[in-house]
């Protein structure tokens, strides 16, 4: 279980890490780059937020095992 966990959360961010790329490659040659750029923070915050969501997750599941 927690490795299917795991796999889905690295799976997420591979995902959104590929996206944030392809946002920030298309930003300098775009007709509006600040649509790519805005797009590519808006990415990057899911990102960390992702991870943060992951580390709190992780925190709650080590604290019920040391009950």
């Amino acid at each position: 279980m927690e490795q299917d966990h795991v796999s889905a959360f690295i799976g997420k961010v591979l995902i959104l890490g590929a996206l944030l790329r392809e946002e920030i490659a298309r930003a300098p040659t775009a007709d509006n780059p600040s649509e790519h750029w805005s797009k590519a923070d808006e990415l990057a915050a899911t990102l960390v937020r992702a991870a943060q969501d992951e580390q709190l997750r992780l925190a709650q599941d080590a604290e019920e095992n040391a009950r």
